[in-house]
């Protein structure tokens, strides 16, 4: 149960050294991000062989208003044969592949990622105020994932650690164990709701979560074409 439930904690870091700045191509606007930050054992899990996943999250605000969320979820795989990495990039049923070598430095190819918006360069104007955020978050649960943990959990009735056991030895351990067994049905029924609310969420969570602040958009990068 232990290795199960650990998945669920999720540790938040905040940092300035995330870099972002928005790319007119064409007739529109995409956000290519520098600096995102790993966890610091990151790099060696790279190379065990096993698969890496993690999703990528860009928020984008408006004069402090949410206007665009968009996701990629990004796997990362050595060929431990041919030593070579396989990065794939994936944003609903679009998906693409890069091929690294082990001689190229695959997390400093990873801390920089372009986010094909989709937006119109004319939408932005100058006399807006522009912020994004973006978030990392490191082997994510997904919702199938959840819905496995919730079942495990019920099908070996795991409520709360530390349930009463003890067998009562006097008149005074007896209404002990009654006073701890009562305790024991709120603490219990409060960890599931919590627990419940936790696997329901929409919000994928994972092992280890980055969240930047809010970084300032230069809104003199916008150009609106005519």
């Amino acid at each position: 149960m232990i290795h199960i439930l650990i998945v669920l904690l999720v540790f938040s870091y905040k940092s300035l050294a995330i870099e972002a700045k928005p790319v007119k191509e064409g007739n529109q606007i995409s956000f290519v991000v520098n600096d995102l930050i790993f966890p610091e054992n990151f790099e060696k899990t790279l190379k065990s062989g096993l698969s890496n996943v993690y999703i990528l999250k860009l928020s984008l605000w408006k004069d402090g208003q949410s206007v665009f969320v968009k996701d990629y979820e990004v796997k990362i795989v050595f060929d431990l044969w041919d030593e070579m990495y396989f990065v794939t990039t994936s944003n609903g049923s679009n998906s693409s592949i890069e091929k690294y070598s082990v001689n190229v430095n695959i997390l400093e190819k990873l801390k920089t990622f372009k986010f094909t918006s989709g937006l119109k360069a004319s939408d932005f104007k100058k006399t807006n105020n522009y912020e994004i955020k973006v978030s990392i978050i490191v082997d994510p649960i997904t919702k199938e994932k959840q819905k496995k943990i919730k079942a495990w959990l019920a099908e070996n009735q795991v409520n709360i650690p530390g349930t009463s056991g003890r067998a009562p030895t006097s008149k005074q351990g007896i209404s002990n164990d009654r006073g701890a067994s009562t305790l024991d049905t709120v603490k219990t029924s409060v960890f599931n709701k919590v627990l419940n609310s936790e696997l329901d969420s929409e919000i994928v969570e994972g092992a280890w979560v980055f969240n930047s602040e809010k970084l300032m958009i230069s809104n003199k990068e916008f150009e609106n074409e005519k």
